[in-house]
């Protein structure tokens, strides 16, 4: 993976990749090439989102409410630690713990999904919509 970011780089997604001079900036502190996402405002959800796509495919309980802060909580869970680590040692620090931050990431994504689903309902609209989905395919004979 290292040779791969030191051979092609980074790409910034997010807000940050929309700020005046992020790019520059962080290709000056690390010596690594960056690239900006083409939409860099919708790439930074990609990450967030393995636990309510698993528990989707898989599960009829799994709730709106559960997926909207499964997905929060998973974002903050890369977001406080980056910003963190990056204000008390350093970019560099942050960059190099940053696999580590995306496992943390998708195991908050896919355990809080289910569990805030235990204590929260869709409307009836949309459980129908669910049933739907998961209504299995009537056999011919």
């Amino acid at each position: 993976l290292l040779g791969d970011i030191q051979m092609d780089g980074i790409t910034l997604t997010g807000g940050l990749a929309q700020l005046k001079g992020m790019k520059e900036l962080i290709e000056k502190e690390t010596g690594i090439t960056v690239h900006v996402a083409k939409n860099p405002a919708d790439s930074v959800v990609a990450g967030c989102f393995i636990g309510p796509y698993l528990w989707g495919l898989f599960s009829k309980r799994v709730t709106k409410l559960a997926v909207a802060l499964g997905m929060g909580l998973s974002f903050a869970a890369i977001a406080v630690p980056t910003i963190v680590i990056s204000l008390t040692s350093g970019f560099k620090s942050a960059i190099a713990v940053a696999p580590e931050l995306g496992v943390i990431s998708m195991a908050v994504s896919a355990v809080s999904v289910p569990v805030i689903s235990l204590f929260t309902k869709n409307s009836e609209k949309e459980s129908e919509r669910i049933d739907s989905i998961f209504k299995p395919e009537k056999e011919n004979d």
